[in-house]
């Protein structure tokens, strides 16, 4: 089975002013990435605005070209028609990424058994190991713990990213998951989910900070719990408020504030507002000259 776990950047899509993909900056982003120290990502997910990228196959096949075998990459897949959805794992299969995020059906809700069925057209004809994205105030689509007890029997099925904010499912499935993959989707949630027993998070607040990401996981994985506790907790406020107005525009805002100039998010996500731009980067000040290497060892 694929290894992964940890740090897993969900990687923000540049744009320049014409709306297109900036490949230049992507390769900057990318590149970051890599010398911070961060072993796999993902494109095209919320974070990287994937439903947005009107060639997105396109986008994945140069951005897979950029990482060179440098990175495990993810790719995202989303759609809720069979025909669409087994053209779409046709394309990806096609692709050199080592796995896919694949979401639940969007505002069309559908029963567990559907579910089922969804991922089982899924998991058999896609060549790569999945792992669900399980976020239902964005889909509108809840899961039971019955229903999560025969999804974890699919083929192919890695694990969950669960941005339920829900600590009841939270706790079910980092219990019954057994070989399965637990990934926080939320950067507020990693934490308490890490010690708890999760393998790991998604995360958007590393495109900005993975250092600080990569050395609060290190502490923890090393079970220097105190240490690990008093670096999240110095970042709290900036995690907890990145997301005051849709994810990316928060993150796109402090990127550019950081001089990577990654452009604007896309339409119809639009700029911070002005004050929340004042606020989030006051925020940012407090921390952005924090020296975190060994930190306090």
């Amino acid at each position: 089975m694929l290894k992964l776990g940890g740090i897993i950047t969900a990687l923000l899509t540049p744009f320049n002013e014409m709306d297109e993909v900036d490949y230049d900056k992507l390769k900057q982003l990318i590149e970051f990435q890599i010398s911070s120290g961060v072993k796999s990502i993902i494109l095209g997910s919320t974070t990287g605005e994937g439903m947005l990228i009107e060639d997105l196959f396109g986008y994945y096949k140069k951005a897979i070209e950029i990482v060179d075998d440098r990175l495990t990459i993810g790719v995202t897949l989303f759609g809720n028609t069979k025909s669409d959805l087994l053209n779409k794992i046709h394309k990806i299969n096609t692709l050199s990424c080592q796995f896919v995020l694949v979401n639940t059906p969007i505002y069309l809700s559908t029963s567990g058994n559907g579910l089922v069925e969804y991922f089982n057209l899924i998991g058999n004809n896609l060549n790569k190991p999945f792992i669900i994205y399980y976020n239902p105030l964005r889909s509108g689509q809840y899961i039971t713990n019955t229903t999560w007890d025969k999804l974890f029997k699919i083929n192919n099925l890695l694990g969950v990213k669960d941005a339920s904010n829900d600590s009841f499912t939270t706790n079910y499935l980092i219990k019954n998951k057994n070989d399965l993959l637990y990934l926080s989707g939320n950067d507020i949630n990693y934490f308490n989910n890490r010690i708890l027993g999760s393998d790991g998070v998604i995360s958007s607040i590393s495109n900005l900070i993975p250092e600080v990401l990569l050395e609060i996981d290190d502490l923890i994985v090393t079970s220097n719990y105190k240490l690990a506790k008093e670096l999240y907790l110095k970042y709290y406020d900036l995690i907890k408020n990145i997301n005051v107005e849709p994810n990316p525009i928060g993150l796109k805002y402090l990127m550019n504030e950081k001089g990577l100039l990654i452009g604007n998010p896309k339409f119809p996500l639009v700029k911070l507002s002005f004050n929340q731009q004042l606020r989030l980067k006051n925020i940012y000040e407090g921390v952005k000259n924090e020296d975190i290497s060994n930190w306090q060892r």
